[in-house]
């Protein structure tokens, strides 16, 4: 007499689990669709944040140019690309390393742009998120720059750039 055991219905491989090789295969294929995602026309999939909830830590704010290159600074800004109209206060938030301490400070350049307050310490215990107000007038154009002084170092690089639209205006990334 022949007997056949079969497992349990639990431990045959079943065609709807992904084995584990396969499961790699499935990440790797999906970072390189995102990645062609975001090729193409650079005018149509620009950075342009939205409005948002403000960062609780400087290493979460959506412009930081020198963060993945040399030196590797964290240093940057904080902003929306939303419609803003002309003489009202707008928030934009200064992003910088708590540990070198100091003061940071944004700096208009550019016709028209006002910064407040000019100049603030950094909180060696803060979280390195610092709100500033930028009021723009009508016809200005312009930058907004970052920059951290301390004894142990600091940095100055561009923020978002002014741009008119209109009965009104809005940043855009800068171009590095």
């Amino acid at each position: 007499m022949n007997v056949v055991v079969e497992p349990p219905a639990a431990l045959r491989r079943r065609s709807d689990v992904i084995p584990s090789h396969g499961l790699g295969v499935l990440v790797a294929v999906l970072g390189l669709a995102t990645a062609c995602a975001g090729a193409g026309d650079g005018s149509s999939r620009a950075f342009r944040p939205g409005p948002h909830a403000a960062p609780t830590r400087a290493a979460d704010c959506n412009d930081l140019p020198a963060l993945g290159s040399e030196p590797g600074i964290l240093l940057g800004t904080d902003w929306s690309a939303e419609h803003h109209e002309y003489g009202v206060p707008v928030v934009i938030r200064a992003c910088v390393s708590t540990p070198l301490g100091g003061q940071v400070e944004l700096v208009p350049a550019g016709s028209g742009i006002q910064v407040r307050p000019h100049l603030l310490p950094v909180d060696a215990s803060g979280s390195g998120v610092i709100a500033f107000q930028v009021i723009v007038s009508d016809g200005s154009s312009g930058e907004v720059r970052v920059r951290q002084r301390s004894g142990g170092g600091g940095g100055d690089l561009p923020g978002p750039v002014v741009a008119g639209d209109g009965a009104g205006w809005h940043f855009v990334p800068h171009q590095s």
